[in-house]
């Protein structure tokens, strides 16, 4: 029988709790469908694609009646559900539940026993259970036990909060996804717990009141069409001078309004906060709050994000908040502002570029908890400011990829940049660099496998040149080369090691005041006060590959040099050498040796320090999935002037080891123990201060962990 001679078509049985359940499913979500997909086998690109009810059945209509046939889901057999009546073949809503997802049913002729014939495929569609097309929920659980067996302290050494302690610590995590048609629902939730109090996540604001387990964070996110929603830990906004990607709890939307309008909106708390409490972020809207609208417009609607605009508006406020820490006190803060944004490119992509202008107004408002006590004292009232803040970027690729000598391909990117920020200019949606302006030029480039860095800034407060502030002018250069001289020497099929990886990096930063402020005014009355240095730091490393072996040797140079008046003596050079070498002697066993020599030396006090680092590593796989890992570390410091000495030794020792235990639906449940000893001993002399201590800290723990998924 040939496809012509037969007509198929899928219909699926619905009871009426099931066709009452998907009315309702689609009246929630705003989503309809056809409620049994028609497949015509003579054509089958014609398959709408539809999705049937997974309990709710199907009928087939076959033309020849008489043929011998057999279904197949994928590559289960169902034929002993279906019954037929007549035409029809049946596979009732009583039968075994449909399999949830994309499936083919494929029905063959079995007239001849020894050779059956396929006549057809048809898309199979089901739904889940829930009346989604697609559902996947990814549950998992970690529980970690962490044991100090033992301790003990030495000497000076500061005594342990605890000598030893048992605790427990888990990690929940929800996440999940649904789609139906054009709609998306995505949920991630993060919930954390620990046994010992002081580690929970609200302790330093609750203290003994901060619950042992909470919710780190969550996120919800719907999409339907044009439209998203987002609830819980979300980002929001891309402007850099207004606001920019603040990560808070609240609620985020987006609107595609058209091919070339959107819109989107942020409201969020106006800090970062964790637990269920709050559990929206907009519970203290009122005084607590970071509220954001965006629109964008696709200027060039042929060619999206050729040439973009977008207009941002902002208003936030934060409450004074205590800092128990620091026995601190923050200023109340308001702020409102508005922002546009001009982005794009040319067609081909090399030429790109971005404007940004912000107009921000800012005050600390009246707050209670800082009044003084003393109504006699004057208070001065903190008046409203408003400022602007302006940048710009553009970027060109000079070449992109062009072969060049020996048809080596190049690549060479220029970029400049301009950032200006009045002097009082504030928002509490971005860091931005207040009393600067700041210009920066780059050139990046990359020839075959070697590569290059280049960038100049030249920097100046007092934007508004006061005759009683200093002015500041820094201008930083900053170089980088990297060669890998295998590459570039050495053969391919047969690398040779002696060729090594060679890269230098150079940075320079001079800073130095400008302006000589009015000495009356502005306290500044030494010429000593006036700021004239420049830093310096080469470093050269070279990197060694073998096949069992790697390593490495580092040379740096750091150099500061005061020139301002009177402290022309005050200058300080710092040498470093390092060596470092990994071994591999075996598949299963690692070696790392190191070692590093530091000379710093102060020439106005005629003061050298000396610095050696020696250090030992060991990562060895000794049976299966058991591991052992230690280190050793001994710094030696001292001076040429017999001022101070100092000697650390620090001692590490792991062993653990990896399982898995059986767990539902045949998964393997994966785990981990270990047992750790930690040791380190300072020994320090200062014959100025009179000061020769010796100090031993040392602790045993050991930990299991689970995880569950």
């Amino acid at each position: 029988m040939g496809d012509a001679m037969m007509h198929a078509s899928i219909r699926p049985h619905f009871p009426f709790f099931c066709l009452t359940g998907r009315v309702l499913c689609a009246a929630l979500l705003g989503y309809t469908s056809p409620l049994y997909s028609q497949i015509s086998s003579a054509d089958l690109s014609s398959a709408d694609g539809s999705y049937i009810a997974h309990n709710g059945g199907f009928s087939l209509t076959v033309e020849d009646s008489s043929a011998s046939l057999a279904f197949f889901i994928d590559t289960t057999d169902i034929t002993a559900f279906l019954s037929q009546d007549g035409t029809q073949w049946v596979y009732p809503p009583q039968a075994p539940p449909l399999p949830p997802g994309q499936h083919e049913l494929i029905i063959y002729q079995t007239d001849d026993p020894a050779q059956w014939q396929e006549i057809n495929r048809l898309p199979l569609n089901v739904l889940t259970p829930s009346g989604f097309e697609v559902s996947v929920i990814s549950p998992t659980l970690d529980i970690t036990l962490k044991t100090q067996l033992a301790s003990d302290t030495n000497g000076d050494a500061t005594a342990l909060e605890r000598d030893t302690f048992q605790d427990g610590e888990l990690q929940a995590v929800f996440a999940s996804e649904q789609q139906t048609g054009t709609m998306t629902l995505r949920s991630n939730i993060n919930i954390v717990g620990f046994s010992y109090r002081p580690d929970a996540l609200r302790f330093a604001e609750m203290n003994e009141d901060a619950p042992k387990i909470d919710l780190a964070d969550y996120l919800v996110e719907y999409e339907h069409g044009a439209a998203s929603v987002a609830l819980g830990h979300i980002s929001y906004g891309q402007h850099p001078l207004l606001i920019d990607s603040v990560s808070n709890r609240g609620l985020q939307a987006r609107y595609q309004i058209s091919d070339e309008l959107d819109f989107s909106l942020g409201l969020m708390n106006g800090n970062s906060i964790v637990g269920y409490n709050n559990i929206f972020g907009l519970s203290h809207y009122d005084d607590n709050r970071v509220a954001a609208a965006t629109i964008g417009v696709e200027l060039l609607p042929t060619r999206p994000g050729g040439l973009r605009a977008e207009f941002t508006y902002m208003n936030s406020e934060r409450p004074s908040e205590d800092d128990f820490n620091t026995g601190e006190i923050s200023d109340a803060e308001k702020n409102s502002g508005f922002g546009f944004r001009l982005l794009g490119s040319s067609e081909s992509g090399r030429l790109r570029g971005e404007l940004n202008y912000a107009h921000s107004r800012y005050t600390n408002p009246n707050d209670p908890n800082l009044e003084l006590d003393d109504p006699d004292t004057p208070i001065v009232e903190v008046k409203p400011s408003s400022d602007d803040a302006y940048s710009a970027e553009i970027s060109y690729d000079i070449l992109a990829g062009e072969s060049m000598l020996w048809d080596t391909p190049v690549t060479l990117t220029s970029s400049l940049r301009y950032a200006y920020a009045d002097a009082l200019y504030n928002s509490l949606g971005a860091f931005v660099d207040a009393n600067l302006a700041l210009y920066t030029l780059g050139l990046d480039g990359q020839f075959g496998p070697v590569g290059t860095q280049f960038a100049y800034t030249h920097a100046q407060d007092n934007v508004d040149d006061l005759d009683t502030l200093l002015t500041t002018r820094t201008r930083s250069l900053t170089f980088a080369l990297n060669l890998p001289l295998q590459s570039l020497f050495g053969a391919a099929e047969e690398p040779q090691w002696w060729w090594p990886e060679l890269a230098y990096t150079l940075d320079r930063v001079h800073q130095e005041a400008v302006n000589t402020p009015d000495p009356e005014l502005s306290g500044f009355d030494d010429p000593s006060q006036l700021p004239d240095q420049i830093t310096r730091l080469d470093s050269l490393d070279f990197t060694w590959y073998g096949e069992q072996w790697d390593a490495s040797y580092r040379f740096s140079i750091a150099d500061e040099d005061n020139r301002q008046t009177g402290r022309e003596q005050a200058d300080f050079t710092t040498l470093e050498h390092a060596v470092n070498i990994g071994l591999r002697p075996i598949n299963d066993l690692n070696l790392t040796l190191g070692t590093a020599y530091l000379r710093n030396h102060d020439r106005e006090q005629s003061l050298v320090n000396y610095s050696n680092t020696y250090t030992f590593g060991l990562d060895w796989t000794f049976w299966n999935d058991w591991v052992f890992n230690g280190s050793v570390t001994y710094i030696d410091e001292d001076d040429n002037a017999s001022l101070a000495a100092r000697d650390t030794t620090t001692l590490q020792a792991q062993i653990s080891y990896r399982f898995e235990l059986p767990g539902p639906a045949s998964r393997k449940l994966p785990g981990q123990w270990f047992l750790r000893y930690d040791r380190e001993k300072l020994n320090e002399l200062d014959t100025e201060f009179e000061l020769d201590s010796s100090a031993t800290t040392w602790t045993i723990s050991s930990g299991l962990s689970f995880s569950f998924y």
